[in-house]
């Protein structure tokens, strides 16, 4: 299946409402991109997050662009804490735990 951004989308809504409780933001961009990185999202100087990329070459791949979505997610939830760390660590395993990436790997 050739995945499109509407994909991404309904990826990010039903994470948003499953795993985060909609408490993040329901109208941010979402979609594919070429670039290098699997995943991207963009933040502006004051914190707030613009726009959330996935590479195209996941477009074939729906559990490596599902977990790509999830990751991103953790950046949305937390924009401050730039790149990944313990604490990042800890918000995916909590993720792992509740059986977001059950099925998907």
């Amino acid at each position: 299946m050739r995945q499109t951004n509407a994909h991404l989308r309904s990826y990010y809504c039903w994470a948003n409402a499953e795993y985060f409780h909609n408490a993040l933001p329901k109208d941010i961009p979402i979609s594919f991109h070429k670039m290098r990185n699997v995943g991207t999202t963009w933040v502006d100087g004051n914190g707030v997050v613009l726009e959330i990329w996935v590479t195209e070459k996941l477009r074939s791949f729906q559990a490596m662009t599902v977990m790509t979505v999830l990751h991103e997610m953790q950046h949305v939830q937390k924009p401050a804490f730039k790149g990944h760390g313990w604490q990042f660590d800890r918000r995916m395993l909590r993720l792992a735990k509740q059986g977001a990436f059950d099925g998907l790997w």
